[in-house]
């Protein structure tokens, strides 16, 4: 299988990662055509809509949905789910010389090294958001991507962010470690998707 370049969206639950990839992939970044994998909106399709991902049998539906119940990540046995699913989306909706905008995938150390067998980072964007502006931007809700969502709770968004810092945020050591280039944006309530994807137009990269 072909491994595309990406450009992976880290930061925590509110911080725009899905408004700044459906950006990228509406204007792409430094010339190049980009395709949005958004990790959390294929689960929650998988979830709500099976007939969609026939790929998937019941095993991994049950996995799905322990994985949404318990506002968790899918453990280290269980990547085989996000495999398949991110498998589909390459071979079905990425062509031979577009990036990928990874967002929600990977999640943890572990997922970042079985990501490697299908794309090859070479740009982390990081959106730091402190735990109060995530407060804010959920409330405020600009882009209007979280109606309808059921994992919306003061808990759930809780829970969602204990994991972010414990398990996701040494993403970036791991990459800077492997010379991926990283690129920090602070991002506060205001903060919109077009303001970063102006810096990174700019970008030039190999």
């Amino acid at each position: 299988m072909r491994r595309h370049k990406a450009l992976l969206v880290v930061g925590p639950t509110g911080s725009g990662k899905s408004p700044l990839g459906k950006l990228i992939q509406e204007q792409g970044f430094g010339g190049r055509r980009c395709c949005h994998f958004d990790f959390g909106d294929q689960l929650r399709t998988a979830q709500k809509q099976p007939d969609v991902m026939p790929f998937l049998d019941a095993h991994d539906h049950e996995v799905i949905g322990q994985v949404f119940a318990a506002s968790r990540l899918l453990a280290d046995d269980e990547f085989p789910v996000a495999g398949k699913i991110l498998r589909h989306y390459l071979e079905s909706a990425v062509g031979a010389d577009d990036w990928v905008v990874l967002n929600g995938l990977p999640r943890n150390v572990f997922q970042a090294r079985m990501v490697e067998s299908f794309a090859t980072i070479k740009l982390v964007v990081v959106l730091e958001c402190s735990p109060d502006d995530v407060a804010a931007r959920i409330a405020l809700d600009a882009h209007d991507e979280r109606r309808g969502r059921d994992d919306n709770t003061p808990a759930a968004i809780a829970e969602r962010l204990r994991i972010y810092y414990q398990q996701t945020l040494p993403l970036i050591q791991h990459y800077r470690a492997g010379q991926v280039r990283i690129i920090e944006f602070a991002v506060v309530p205001e903060t919109t998707p077009e303001q970063i994807w102006q810096v990174l137009n700019a970008i030039r990269l190999d």
